[in-house]
């Protein structure tokens, strides 16, 4: 597997707990303000995961080309 499938395969699993996650958030699966906050949380952080995923991938294909 190259680096290229792995991202995109990465890149679809945190897509889809993100997706996951706002759909239990906006269909109210939360019990209580806290678990609320606690999944508003869980879906940040995803993202932030997703993000810096690809921030790191970028930092890798620049070095392999010399850019």
């Amino acid at each position: 597997m190259n680096a290229n499938t792995f991202k995109e395969k990465i890149d679809k699993v945190l897509t889809e707990a993100i997706e996951i996650n706002q759909q239990q958030i906006v269909g109210g699966s939360a019990e209580d303000f806290a678990t609320y906050r606690y999944m508003v949380g869980v879906g940040q952080t995803l993202a932030d995961m997703k993000d810096r995923f690809h921030q790191e991938y970028v930092k890798m294909i620049k070095q392999e080309t010399g850019e």
